[in-house]
């Protein structure tokens, strides 16, 4: 299943679990409203439930009808402060379960190990590096992701996984973990987290009521209606579960295997699974939050019914079917006796591709490369996170670096253009930012086309720890360093999007917005794909050619005509904006007809290449490195 189609998958089942929680509600409001008003008719009319009758419900259809309003309200209001909770993102999850971010500049072996797998999984696959955290009290073997978008998402690795796995095994789980990122998971678990959390409220106000015991009437009558409410509230909160743990069971499987896709080495995650089958304490996590993120995390945290992942021996036949379960005793004995693999050093062969390299491109291949790194995309990764000069990489580890760094790959290529962004930044940030984005650029400008993009990826995470005022300065200064002299090149503006909407998906990533299907955005792609055309091609007659071809695959029937507009800057903002909101089949048609228009002639330079890839970040659409064969 290609990355559109588990896009859309996600979709739909983020609209199933909407109809499933409303199902619940509906449920649990109506037996509350049963319950409590035969309760009310047994003690006020002497135990006489004979006067039960539809004529007297009839005469007094106010009381079930309270009770449903007033059950349906402290369900929302319990699901709207979880999600309010949750607003905080995957970070907000990861200190809820006692985690704490891992220092970007640690010289801890193991950590660094770790921070290093995340990123080139990263790099790989197109997405923003997740900040990384450790669950440093947890023994058990386990790890998940969390944040309604990749920007937003962390990666919680326990103290045990960290030590006890090997390089190959952390790079099937962190493989695994980018699957639910790349497969719109991250996304439908946190809505579940602030679902569940609302039937859970009313059990919760039922406890709560039961306590109160005053000695009279009217204490009795508190203390019965709050076990009616405890009661039904626990079975809508049981019942939540299962949902939870219906819909995490059957995506474990499709995460296990984009994770071989990822490596072509299933070796890495059968052995990871082998040790979590093989210690007691397995992946078990002691935290009281545990049972909240259950359904997030890379391995079993519960048991029976409502646990949410397939059982480990299943998972393991399903990468080895030759698996016999007593390996799990020889991997235990091994264990016991080394139970801590040495750190080894990795040998990384660097060197990445040219900046002259020409790269045949194929449409459809290439949309089909959306959300899908193979290993040698790995393997580049693993090179271009190599390759960075120790200057910009000691850089990143702190967020004002960072900030100087994302400033520079916003700067263009032509002087006059540049000094005019330069002014701007001093403007909005301060001299000495300004000063250090400058020398920035002069490193920058040195690297390949394809380390470019890996750098923005790497720079725009550091700035997660900055207050959010701070990061609207940054959007801000984007945009005034996009708009400076109006005459900025399409690559620069290019990074400086991706920038500005990895930025906007993390002060903003539970915002919602209305799909668009391909009739609403023929405008749209009229700009988008025009001016891409035109910056492609020296004449007009190519450009021409080109655009009508990209066009072609969106609009086959009849488009409207190349007409590039000028000033460009705001219509192509505006565009992508709109090109953003297409459902997921739509815009692997977009970026099919994207590959179209920059390669006409059916290849690309790595500049062009590069340039596909940034118009493609800000579409949501994460296309791993574009190779020459």
């Amino acid at each position: 299943m290609d990355f559109f189609a588990r896009q859309a998958r996600a979709r739909e089942q983020s609209q199933r679990l909407v109809a499933l929680f409303v199902t619940c509600v509906i449920a649990v409001a109506l037996g509350v409203a049963m319950a409590l008003t035969t309760v009310f008719v047994g003690v006020t009319r002497g135990a006489r439930m004979g006067a039960f009758t539809p004529g007297w419900l009839a005469a007094h259809w106010q009381l079930p009808v309270a009770c449903v309003f007033l059950t349906v309200t402290v369900i929302l209001i319990g699901a709207a402060v979880k999600t309010i909770q949750l607003g905080g993102g995957g970070a907000y999850v990861a200190r809820s379960l006692g985690a704490d971010p891992i220092a970007t500049d640690t010289r801890d072996p193991a950590r660094r190990r770790l921070l290093n797998v995340v990123e080139e999984m990263s790099i790989a696959s197109g997405v923003p590096v997740p900040r990384v955290y450790l669950m440093e009290h947890e023994r058990g073997l386990n790890a998940f992701t969390a944040g309604y978008t990749p920007a937003d998402a962390v990666l919680a690795v326990t103290r045990g996984a960290m030590e006890r796995f090997d390089r190959d095994e952390l790079m099937g789980v962190v493989g695994h973990e980018f699957s639910h990122i790349l497969n719109g998971d991250t996304r439908l678990n946190m809505q579940l987290i602030g679902m569940v959390g609302g039937l859970f409220a009313l059990a919760t106000l039922g406890r709560v009521m039961a306590r109160v015991d005053s000695g009279t009437r009217r204490g009795s009558w508190l203390g019965l209606t709050g076990g009616i409410l405890v009661a039904l509230g626990f079975g809508g909160y049981l019942a939540g579960r299962w949902i939870q743990a219906a819909i995490s069971r059957q995506r474990e499987f499709l995460a296990d295997a984009s994770a071989v896709q990822f490596t072509r080495d299933p070796t890495g995650l059968r052995n990871a699974l082998v040790k979590i089958g093989a210690l007691d304490i397995g992946s078990r996590l002691e935290s009281n939050a545990a049972a909240d993120v259950a359904h997030m995390l890379f391995a079993s945290g519960l048991a029976g019914p409502f646990d949410t992942h397939p059982p480990v021996v299943e998972r393991i036949r399903a990468l080895d079917p030759s698996f016999q379960p007593d390996e799990f005793a020889r991997v235990a004995a091994r264990l016991a006796a080394e139970p801590w693999p040495p750190v080894r050093p990795v040998v990384v062969e660097t060197g990445v591709p040219p900046a002259n390299a020409i790269i045949p491109v194929e449409p459809a291949r290439i949309a089909a490369l959306v959300g899908n790194p193979a290993p040698e995309h790995v393997e580049v990764a693993r090179s271009l996170r190599a390759d960075v000069p120790d200057e910009l990489r000691l850089a990143m580890t702190q967020p004002r670096g960072a900030t100087a760094v994302l400033m520079a790959l916003t700067l263009d290529e032509e002087a006059g253009v540049r000094n005019r962004q330069l002014d701007v930044l001093r403007g909005e940030l301060g001299e000495e930012l300004a000063r250090d984005a400058a020398g920035h650029y002069a490193q920058l400008s040195g690297l390949a086309p394809i380390q470019q993009l890996a750098m923005l990826q790497r720079a725009v995470p550091a700035l997660a720890r900055l207050p959010q005022a701070d990061r609207e300065r940054i959007i801000t200064s984007i945009d005034a360093m996009i708009g400076a002299g109006g005459s900025i090149g399409i690559s620069a503006y290019a990074r400086g999007r991706v920038a500005r909407v990895q930025l906007t998906d993390q002060l903003a990533p539970r915002a919602a917005r209305d799909v668009l299907v391909i009739a609403d955005v023929v405008r749209d792609l009229q700009t988008l794909l025009s001016t891409l055309a035109r910056f492609g091609h020296a004449e007009s007659a190519a450009a021409e050619r080109a655009y009508d071809a990209g066009m072609e695959v969106m609009l086959p029937d009849a488009h409207p005509r190349y007409a590039p507009s000028e000033p460009w800057i705001a219509p192509l903002d505006q565009a992508l904006d709109r090109l953003d909101r297409l459902t997921p089949v739509a815009k692997q048609r977009l970026v099919e007809a994207l590959v179209t228009t920059v390669a006409l002639d059916g290849r690309v330079t790595s500049q062009e290449a590069e340039l596909l890839r940034t118009i493609c970040a800000t579409l949501h659409c994460p296309l791993p490195p574009l190779l020459a064969q």
